[in-house]
């Protein structure tokens, strides 16, 4: 499967890539999937959800009422007022009201914005009817393939579990290598690290900030608990060998604030529900359509697949990454470069407040200064300058309560 950077279908396709490399090993997840059936799973949750949460009020609707408010004889007529109202280009010239308008314009503007709505929401349901039809079509069948409580069982499996101990491992790893070389590297060293920080969740992933678009953080409704044994590691991480850099690629963007482009539907309950919120704790798989997380995981894994099969101990089979069990994924997209501190500007010593960079969708926000520390030599001088142009993986030193932990690893095949 080649993952190229201007493919619409990027973020499915890579989805599949995951959902089909777990399945190849964990049975109770989601069957081998094809990107035309997702694609028919993601649209009929899409009409699903649509359907359970009508956008005009439930009284007195009936079908196709927002005609008698246009007054049109033929569709293009419709179309044509329609945009009229909605167009910016169409649209007359904002005028700041001098009094309060009549009871009667009250009313039709009520009248108006009702009509609009429910021509938008009859809209949108025939246009996701139609798209249903074309991909039944294309796949050749007549019956969905996928029940998308499997995939949401699957989804979890990889965003939380996977992500949450390989990935986070793997993360850890490249961050003890760049700024504490003198520590042996090994996954045994990181794991008895996550396990000792009870999955590093509080000394990793960015302290929410309140900012306009933001809402109350997601926060895992179970702690970490020390229940996978080593032995236990060793056997996950073996059956998952293909994905672990994309394991690793999704917890960094886990553990760092995140614009998403547009608003999308929550597609894990029913019921929309805004996800344009600027905060950590983002995938890949939180939507169908997003497609500049999908670019970047793939940046981030092919960076992380290329240390990890160069990386560990000095004999080649005892590298981080076997290139045999983990190839290289076909994309044109470049791996990018790492950093070794977040994309910071504007900074005066003494700041409580560091004004950071998302790296993908490029909008800013704030941290404590404790989170990551003070930046080196206190000046008032952007990072952003010495960063290379265009998608860039932080890697910033590890906080001091994780290097204590992977210190405090003794190998058991060490000679006291």
């Amino acid at each position: 499967m080649f993952f190229k950077s201007s493919d619409q279908d990027l973020n499915v396709k890579l989805q599949c890539f995951l959902l089909n490399s777990v399945a190849q090993h964990d049975t109770h997840c989601f069957p081998a999937a094809d990107t035309k059936d997702l694609h028919i799973m993601f649209l009929e949750q899409k009409l699903r959800l649509l359907i359970q949460t009508p956008q005009m009020p439930e009284s007195d609707r009936q079908f196709l009422d927002f005609l008698d408010y246009f007054e049109v004889k033929n569709r293009h007529d419709l179309h044509s007022t329609v945009h009229a109202l909605i167009d910016l280009d169409k649209r007359p010239p904002y005028v700041p009201l001098t009094e309060e308008p009549s009871a009667e314009t009250q009313k039709k503007q009520k009248a108006q914005r009702h009509a609009l709505m429910s021509y938008a929401y009859a809209h949108d349901i025939w246009t996701i009817m139609d798209q249903l039809h074309r991909a039944y079509r294309q796949a050749g069948r007549a019956f969905p393939l996928y029940d998308f409580n499997s995939y949401i069982s699957s989804r979890s499996v990889i965003t939380g579990t996977l992500r949450g101990t390989l990935g986070r491992v793997l993360h850890i790893a490249a961050r003890q290598a760049r700024h504490h070389p003198d520590i042996p590297l090994s996954w045994q060293r990181c794991f008895h690290a996550l396990n000792v920080t009870q999955g590093a969740d509080a000394l990793l992933i960015e302290p929410h900030t309140s900012t306009a678009t933001s809402k109350t953080p997601r926060t895992n409704k179970k702690s970490f608990k020390n229940t996978l044994s080593l032995s236990g590691f060793k056997a996950l991480k073996a059956r998952h060998q293909a994905i672990l850099p994309l394991l690793a690629a999704m917890d960094v963007i886990w553990c760092h604030h995140y614009l998403p482009a547009e608003s999308a539907g929550n597609w894990s309950v029913t019921g929309y529900e805004c996800l344009r919120d600027f905060r950590t704790q983002h995938s890949l798989m939180d939507t169908p359509n997003e497609l500049e997380i999908a670019r970047a995981t793939v940046a981030y894994a092919s960076w992380f697949r290329n240390w990890g099969i160069q990386n560990g101990s000095r004999k080649a089979r005892h590298r981080l990454l076997d290139p045999a069990l983990t190839p290289a994924l076909a994309t044109d997209i470049a791996a990018a470069p790492p950093i070794n501190a977040p994309l910071w500007r504007n900074y005066t010593k003494g700041d409580t407040t560091l004004q950071i960079e998302d790296p993908i969708s490029a909008y800013y926000y704030r941290v404590p200064t404790q989170f990551y520390g003070p930046p080196e030599g206190g000046a008032a001088e952007d990072t952003n300058g010495k960063a290379p142009r265009g998608l860039v993986l932080p890697l910033p030193p590890l906080p001091s309560e994780l290097v204590s932990a992977l210190k405090s690893y003794t190998d058991p095949n060490t000679r006291p």
